[in-house]
């Protein structure tokens, strides 16, 4: 017995033109809506990247203090005209600079209390700190506090939005 096969015409197999343009028209729309809410997300992402970055420099402050037995600072630096706080040195007990240290683009201190410019984070041979908390705040408003406990001189980043309130 024999199976006829149907014979394919041209034109009848594959996808128009038209039907690619439609899908191309759609996929582009989807990518327009979600773009923005990467954008937003690759903001926090970058502040909790530049806070882990500003505490592990604590924690090298401290250590420093601990192993010479000499006292470290933290030094937030003034704002320059409409510059964002961002830039931050470590100093010797006697404020000479050691190291310079700015944040990235987009991300400054802010520094809640009363405190003026510049702020001074001290760190003991004793392993002791001055204490306090910082925020550091993006463009978006995002903040993340950074505290540093007095007693044990150990810095740590809080882990939700600090717009609520404690």
């Amino acid at each position: 017995m024999r199976v006829k096969t149907p014979i394919s015409r041209p034109g009848d197999s594959g996808f128009t033109l038209i039907e690619i343009l439609i899908v191309l028209l759609l996929l582009g729309a989807a990518a327009v809506l979600v773009m923005p809410s990467f954008t937003t997300g690759l903001a926090g992402v970058e502040l909790e990247s530049a806070a882990r970055d500003f505490v592990t420099e604590l924690k090298r402050a401290r250590l420093a203090a601990v192993s010479t037995q000499q006292p470290r600072r933290i030094i937030l630096m003034e704002p320059e005209g409409s510059e964002d706080a961002r830039r931050y040195v470590l100093t010797d007990e006697f404020e000479r600079r050691l190291e310079a240290f700015s944040l990235p683009k987009g991300i400054g201190f802010y520094v809640e209390d009363s405190r003026s410019w510049p702020v001074v984070l001290s760190f003991y041979p004793d392993g002791t700190s001055s204490g306090g908390e910082v925020y550091l705040a993006n463009s978006a408003g995002k903040r993340l506090k950074v505290r540093l406990d007095p007693v044990t001189g150990y810095a740590k980043v809080a882990r939700r939005d600090e717009r609520d309130t404690d």
